[in-house]
């Protein structure tokens, strides 16, 4: 027993490692049978399948005997971890290794469509299996999910543009999705003076507004930041993206939201509210009318057909995905119970999987589908894990009199 800086007493572990690598493999067999069971837990008489996606909890949830057990959990926990966080998957890869089973080596190969059933059935759940499949085939290639919780289980389909604009942190409305008038300037408002009747419009109206202008100077985001403390209206300033892409959002803005003059500023020009959020440096706008924006794409895919230019084109196809973009919302309703944050869990993980898929590809093993990073992230992890412990043998810190105050002290209260 060696003496540690805390006051503690720490055993060094002998044979490299190998209790805690023996606690390890019979962690990981353990936890993987029960991921395999047909139910890992029951909620309210509701059981919960083991599956995946449920590593991490079953993890954390399997009993240690001992204090090779407890060293061992620990450790695999903070690498299954670490690897999940890099690739959806990897955590269940990572136990299969550690539990010794034999995988062989597999190059990730590109995503097709018949890939993401065997993909997604990983959640073994029905409803979420579905719930990711329609979202997935209503979102497409350019589609924005969110997901939450409420009564009923459903999904709804919103059109939608996205813009990068640049936007002040102060006004902190902007990151909740809320209902707005859009108001499209094409200059820069340099005073107060210069939109004075429009902030008194939006006042007399207890207006809520995306103001979008080329700049505004430092006293007027003030002014307007200092009323929206007051109550007096709600207008959140909003400057494009300095860039080539963005010389065109004031004009698209303006023309899939019918705003009718952008070279002035006025709440009575601009068109219906639309549902509005600012998400990663994006302008995100719900449209309900579908005609100005229709109008809008046919104008462009037939500029798209006029040009050779690389440059031209792509800045035409950049627009037109901006445009034509779906924001998908589902949520997870109350029937689940106490398992409605799992389901949430579930179906997240179902798309965490898809998303890094058609990035990354997919790789097969024992016939099942992974995201075609897991394995290899699942190796790093391993490979790290018995090498750390064979190179240090590894220690246990021992402190029973810390332990021992604190039941004292737990009897006295």
């Amino acid at each position: 027993m060696l003496p540690t800086t805390s006051g503690a007493t720490a055993r060094k572990l002998s044979g490299g490692g190998g209790p805690i690598i023996e606690s390890a493999r019979r962690l990981s067999r353990d936890v993987l049978a029960a991921l395999d069971s047909s139910i890992l837990a029951v909620f309210n008489d509701r059981a919960l399948s083991g599956s995946p996606a449920e590593s991490l909890r079953a993890l954390a949830a399997w009993n240690p005997q001992t204090d090779s057990d407890r060293l061992a959990r620990s450790m695999v926990m903070l690498s299954a971890y670490r690897a999940e966080q890099s690739s959806p998957g990897s955590s269940h890869a990572l136990l299969q290794l550690l539990s010794g089973a034999k995988t062989p080596e597999r190059k990730p190969r590109k995503m097709v469509e018949s890939d993401l059933l065997p993909l997604v059935s990983a959640v073994k759940d029905p409803t979420v299996q579905s719930l990711i499949l329609e979202t997935v085939r209503q979102a497409g290639p350019t589609g924005n999910v969110s997901v939450s919780l409420g009564g009923i289980t459903h999904l709804s389909v919103d059109e939608s543009a996205s813009f990068p604009v640049i936007v002040s942190p102060s006004f902190t409305s902007a990151r909740s999705l809320t209902r707005r008038k859009i108001v499209a300037y094409d200059g820069v408002i340099e005073s107060v003076g210069q939109i004075n009747s429009f902030l008194e419009e939006c006042f007399r109206e207890k207006a809520s507004v995306v103001l979008l202008a080329r700049a505004f100077a430092n006293e007027v985001a003030s002014t307007i930041h200092l009323n929206n403390q007051r109550g007096n209206f709600d207008i959140i300033p909003v400057s494009p993206e300095v860039s080539a892409d963005g010389e065109f959002t004031i004009l698209d803005v303006s023309a899939v939201t019918r705003y009718e003059d952008t070279s002035r500023v006025s709440l009575a020009a601009a068109g219906q509210e639309c549902e509005v959020v600012v998400e990663g440096g994006n302008l995100k706008v719900n449209l309900r009318d579908l005609e100005s924006r229709d109008g809008l794409l046919k104008r462009l895919r037939n500029e798209l057909t006029q040009f050779s230019d690389s440059e031209i084109t792509r800045l035409l196809g950049q627009r037109i995905a901006r445009i034509s973009s779906r924001r998908v919302s589902v949520c997870v309703g109350s029937e689940f119970g106490d398992t409605q944050e799992i389901v949430k869990e579930k179906f997240d993980y179902g798309m965490r999987c898809y998303l890094s898929a058609r990035r990354k590809g997919v790789v097969e093993i024992g016939g099942r589908i992974l995201p075609g990073d897991s394995l290899r992230v699942a190796r790093e992890a391993h490979e790290s894990f018995t090498k750390l412990l064979r190179n240090t043998g590894g220690s246990l810190v021992i402190d029973k009199e810390v332990a021992l105050a604190k039941r004292r002290s737990g009897q006295r209260k």
